[in-house]
């Protein structure tokens, strides 16, 4: 099974969020394997995205309709599964 299909695309996140704030947050949906924390690549910030990585496909639809989910230290969040651009992204 590919990974990409259990990946959520994560968006909003403050620059001072770790993975660790996003590994709690979205843990009460179902196990998360890793966590990727996006940065810019000349000034090595973060620029406020993550994908978040399930152990299973059935906790990405969780995530996109689970609204307590959306808020992490007070900023408003979006939860998508993975688009097909991304997926090309990502799996080069």
């Amino acid at each position: 099974m590919s990974l990409v299909k259990q990946t959520v695309y994560v968006t909003g996140l403050d620059d001072d969020v770790t993975e660790q704030d996003v590994v709690n947050h979205f843990s009460n949906i179902g196990p998360i394997t890793p966590v990727l924390l996006l940065y810019d690549e000349a000034f090595s910030q973060p620029i406020g995205m993550a994908y978040v990585v399930f152990s299973d496909t059935q906790y990405v639809g969780k995530v996109e309709t689970d609204q307590s989910g959306r808020n992490l230290k007070g900023k408003e969040l979006t939860a998508e599964a993975v688009s097909e651009d991304q997926e090309n992204e990502l799996t080069g």
